[in-house]
């Protein structure tokens, strides 16, 4: 598979992130679908090293912790 895309379709609020991979033909596959939980904060977008749901971190990884 070709390079992994993540589309975020309802960018305000965030309410879950879909991650694609696109096939040979450029035709994209949905690889997984991912929700957040309430109450926690999470980094959509970073630099190329951060740990953030753009560069394709779960949740989990992209969690703000305090």
């Amino acid at each position: 598979m070709a390079k992994k895309v993540v589309y975020n379709l309802a960018p305000d609020p965030v309410t879950s992130i879909k991650i694609y991979e696109y096939d040979r033909s450029g035709k994209p596959i949905l690889v997984r679908e991912e929700d957040p939980q309430t109450g926690k904060v999470y980094k959509i977008t970073g630099g190329p090293n951060d740990k953030c749901i753009i560069n394709g971190n779960s949740w989990k990884e992209s969690e703000i912790k305090n």
